[in-house]
């Protein structure tokens, strides 16, 4: 049997999911082999709904899908957030089926030439601080923040920026007492190269401060073949030089923060709204790539 359209996924063990009847589905291609598994694209075969469908095999995708199925539960219904439709078993492997978003930062990136404006930069960095309040909020790190892991939606969110893949989030609150965990020794790395904290190359326990840092390193991107050199070694003006201080100063607050430190979002919000304002421009939703018809 399927899960009906919008109850709420099943958080217990994969051996005790339903099963997905994947015929409620129009499979139109593969989106993706990527680290969770087999990313399909389809349609819901009554609504039209377009949606996307992971499948997990082996025992690592299912663990990774039944982080991304726990963090779905809990995520408020706002915008900003990507809708898990169904969530089960289908011939022994794990499904998710989510409704299908729009273009990611990373193709927006490439259909404007490489880069963005400063007002783009900066609505960018206020709307992912907000979805970065509301991860954290659920005590989670989200540890693999990226162009790739951010689409726009599509019809009335087309504007609005929703954060997705959970997969390798970590819990930074201890799941009995709520209080913040302890520091490791060692951590494994996982994320992606060009934009994972130095802390997360170094092997630390990840924190806030660890996606806070990314972000500082996507609005200002690192070449991946030199992204650990780099971090190490330069400093966050020679990494935001040419651009205005507001990105250095947020370089310099993550790399400040203590393991057990909550970001200011408030401040660093007011930061980039006040950008806007000294360059005289407006907090209106308009994006570069809106001169391409997206």
């Amino acid at each position: 049997m399927s899960i009906r359209e919008g109850r709420a996924p099943n958080s217990s063990s994969p051996e005790s999911l339903m099963v997905v009847n994947l015929s409620t589905y129009r499979i139109e291609g593969e989106f993706d082999a990527g680290g969770c598994g087999t990313v399909l694209v389809g349609s819901h075969a009554r609504s039209k709904q377009p949606v996307v469908m992971k499948m997990a095999s082996k025992e690592v995708d299912r663990l990774l899908l039944a982080t991304e199925r726990r963090i779905y539960a809990r995520l408020p219904k706002a915008r900003g957030w990507p809708r898990l439709i169904d969530a089960g078993t289908y011939r022994k492997r794990d499904v998710l089926v989510l409704e299908r978003l729009g273009p990611s930062l990373q193709d927006l990136l490439n259909l404007c030439g490489g880069r963005f404006g400063l007002k783009t930069v900066s609505q960018l960095a206020l709307q992912l601080l907000e979805r970065l309040e509301t991860f954290h909020e659920l005590g989670y790190v989200h540890r693999d923040l990226k162009p790739d892991n951010v689409l726009l939606g599509r019809g009335t969110t087309r504007k609005t920026l929703h954060l997705i893949d959970f997969g390798l989030a970590e819990p930074y609150r201890h799941p009995r007492t709520g209080e913040h965990i302890a520091q490791d020794a060692f951590f494994p790395f996982a994320g992606t190269i060009e934009f994972a904290p130095v802390f997360a190359h170094l092997e630390y326990t990840p924190s806030r401060r660890d996606d806070i840092l990314s972000l500082a390193y996507m609005l200002s991107r690192f070449d991946p073949d030199e992204a650990l050199l780099l971090k190490l070694r330069i400093t966050p003006s020679e990494l935001c030089r040419g651009l205005p201080a507001e990105f250095q100063r947020l370089t310099e607050y993550a790399l400040q923060m203590e393991f057990c430190d909550a970001p200011d979002y408030t401040e660093l919000k007011r930061m980039f709204r006040n950008l806007l304002r000294q360059h005289s421009m407006q907090h209106d939703l308009h994006f570069d790539w809106n001169r391409f018809g997206c």
